[in-house]
């Protein structure tokens, strides 16, 4: 089969590998010429499946642009050892991924509503557009549902796109699939009689927005013990959910098709008419919390310096293990003007070799990284659709964490003021990757320590490990002279028997150095090694 557009697949270089399955592997891309990413699948399966997926995909990525809620081909390659497809590129991973975060960071609820509700209707939107087309997706389950980064600030700040057409038909032409029915977790009742439809499209959905609201799946067990429960069991729904919610699953849930909603906009439209989840305030389903630990004895304070320079940033010196010659080739960032189109928010040396600045973009919003080699010769540019307003080195390589402003869905614009609204994000640049942190406080500092991250705001200090799993939720500090400060968090040293020890400072609302301390963390009871 030819390309869709007149392109080679030399004219792309692969950048590392993102992510395999049972008959495919998708490789991050970058095409030469024009720096675009983009994932390169290369698939492993059956010639007539992997033949469908293709046709399906030449169908939904003509014309163009296409539907921004399905993930689109650029190019699809035919060779004798099989299929390469050249697709949109999504950096926040998979929805398995991102539930499987939530979990991890120990909230109370899997995600918040807002956003469950903006990532299901994009998938509604998305199953719209292919069943126009007379397509069934077959396979609607969160690890065929892909994250990028939104465009636009009118939307939350992920956006999600249905991938993976190997089980996808033309339901008028093919009524009855022989084909595998995928995922028996989220097969509809006629799916494991051969039988496709949309309604059986939205069935899936139906079982991923139980997954996102309760924290769980209805049903569990080998492909047998699922199908006698899609089929004959009743979906167990808890006595205070709100008659909105109720009405949503049962309907989405039906064991006879034609009892669904009759199509993906009647869906979205009970979807949009959900407020809330239960009639009171929701049980907490997660069994460990984040520990608290009270600090206020174990603190320590440091003299203050006789410098009235503010505290902009505290860095572990496991990060500054940088040659000098090579850091006395960056210019000083507060040097820079700031009446470029671009305000300059940080240059990091990523490695002995290589420096990136970090630019940042109000009006869009968005954030530009630009390679350098350390004599100064531009290697390209990556833009991300987020507004990052902090950002530094981590322990790992390539691995970067920043603060990023949140978008007022409601109002358009960004969190200004005292107190913006933040989250927490870390960058993987080999390969390019971006993973949003649910966390249990309200963030306005990230600091990147050898172990793992520390999160603080006003109030308090969140500590995370490596895998940005919640440790421990530091309080007790002193209290803070406005409500917009942040404490500052860094090690003492990345000897081993130092790395324990943190130095927190704060500023107060004359920019001057007003508390620093040390804390001695073995002094503290965490559940970890460090």
């Amino acid at each position: 089969m030819s390309s869709l557009v007149s392109i080679q697949l030399s004219d792309y270089r692969l950048l590392g590998l993102v992510g395999q399955g049972q008959f495919a592997q998708v490789y991050s891309a970058i095409h030469r010429r024009t720096g675009k990413l983009v994932a390169i699948k290369k698939i492993r399966h059956a010639a007539a499946q992997a033949d469908q997926e293709a046709l399906i995909l030449a169908q939904i990525s003509r014309p163009n642009p296409t539907h921004i809620n399905l993930v689109s081909a650029q190019a699809i390659f035919h060779s004798p050892t099989g299929y390469q497809f050249v697709l949109d590129y999504c950096e926040s991973g998979t929805l398995r991924s991102h539930l499987n975060a939530a979990i991890l960071s120990r909230l109370p609820t899997p995600l918040p509503l807002l956003e469950t509700k903006s990532l299901i209707a994009d998938i509604l939107h998305g199953l719209s557009h292919l069943h126009h087309q007379s397509i069934t997706h077959n396979d609607l389950k969160p690890e065929n549902i892909l994250l990028t980064l939104t465009a636009s600030p009118a939307h939350p700040p992920l956006t999600a796109k249905i991938a993976d057409f190997g089980h996808a038909r033309r339901f008028r032409a093919f009524p009855l699939s022989l084909a595998e029915i995928g995922s028996p977790t989220y097969a509809a009742p006629e799916r494991f009689s051969g039988h496709s439809s949309p309604a059986s499209d939205l069935y899936a959905v139906g079982i991923m927005l139980y997954e996102m609201l309760l924290g769980d799946r209805p049903f569990s067990g080998d492909p047998d013990t699922l199908r006698q429960a899609h089929q004959t069991q009743p979906i167990p729904l808890p006595h205070p959910l709100t008659p909105a919610a109720r009405h949503l699953l049962t309907t989405a849930l039906h064991k006879q098709p034609h009892q669904r909603f009759a199509s993906a906009e009647a869906m979205l439209s009970a979807l949009h008419d959900l407020k809330a989840v239960y009639r009171t305030i929701s049980p907490i389903r997660f069994e460990t919390a984040v520990p608290t630990i009270c600090v206020a004895q174990t603190l320590v304070p440091l003299p203050l310096t006789q410098s009235t320079e503010p505290v902009r940033q505290l860095v572990s010196r496991s990060q500054t293990s940088f040659s000098q010659e090579y850091l006395s080739t960056l210019p000083d960032k507060h040097s820079i003007p700031k009446d470029r189109p671009h305000p300059l928010l940080d240059i990091l040396a990523i490695d002995s070799r290589h420096r990136l600045h970090i630019r940042t973009s109000l009006r869009s919003p968005k954030t530009y990284f630009e390679c350098f080699t350390r004599k100064g010769r531009f290697i390209g540019m990556l833009s991300l659709n987020l507004l990052l307003t902090q950002i530094s080195l981590t322990a790992q390589p390539y691995q970067l964490i920043a603060l990023s402003q949140i978008t007022d869905v409601a109002t358009n614009t960004h969190s200004a003021g005292n107190r913006p609204s933040s989250t927490v994000v870390l960058i993987q640049l080999k390969p390019f990757q971006i993973k949003y942190l649910q966390l249990p406080i309200q963030p306005t500092q990230a600091s990147a320590l050898p172990w793992g991250y520390a999160i603080a705001n006003h109030q308090q200090i969140l500590l995370l490990d490596r895998e940005a799993t919640p440790i421990a939720q530091l309080q007790g500090l002193p209290s803070a002279i406005t409500s917009s400060q942040s404490w500052k968090v860094a090690t003492l040293s990345p000897d081993p028997q130092h790395k324990t020890t943190l130095v927190l400072a704060q500023t107060n609302a004359n920019q001057k150095v007003s508390k620093r301390f040390t804390l001695d963390l073995k002094r503290l009871d965490l559940d970890f090694i460090f």
